[in-house]
């Protein structure tokens, strides 16, 4: 029951997450295009009236879209992203692992264990007959 209790809630939580971001970047589109209409004016309101291009009719900026006309969110589909998690996730996953053990092993190979436990020893019998 807490199992479902919580996938619940990473439901509700994660559609209003999307939701939130949705109409933040609808909003900001919508900004963006004011302030490119305003400065496409300006622009053309600081030519010479002969270069002057005659401004075509710009649609509208509406303060709210319909849910039919926002843009949608590029979220793949199950396949792509298993096709991704297949094909570019797990190999650079593998491989990255392969390299950090490849290196460890060459880090542990290239240690002399002989020579260090004797220099050791003598520098711990040194340090005893210096006491």
């Amino acid at each position: 029951m807490a199992k479902l209790i919580a996938a619940v809630i990473g439901i509700l939580t994660s559609s209003a997450l999307l939701h939130h971001l949705q109409n933040d970047i609808d909003g900001n589109t919508l900004k963006l295009r004011k302030k490119l209409r305003n400065t496409q004016d300006r622009l053309e309101t600081a030519l010479p009236g002969t270069w002057r291009i005659k401004s075509q009719e710009y649609p509208s900026l509406k303060t709210t879209l319909t849910p039919n006309q926002r843009a949608k969110l590029p979220i793949p589909t199950l396949t792509q992203t298993l096709n991704h998690i297949e094909k570019r996730f797990i190999p650079t996953f593998k491989a990255t692992w392969n390299d950090h053990v490849i290196g460890f092993a060459n880090l542990i190979n290239g240690i002399d264990v002989q020579d260090s436990i004797k220099s050791r020893w003598d520098k711990w019998q040194k340090s005893g007959q210096k006491k």
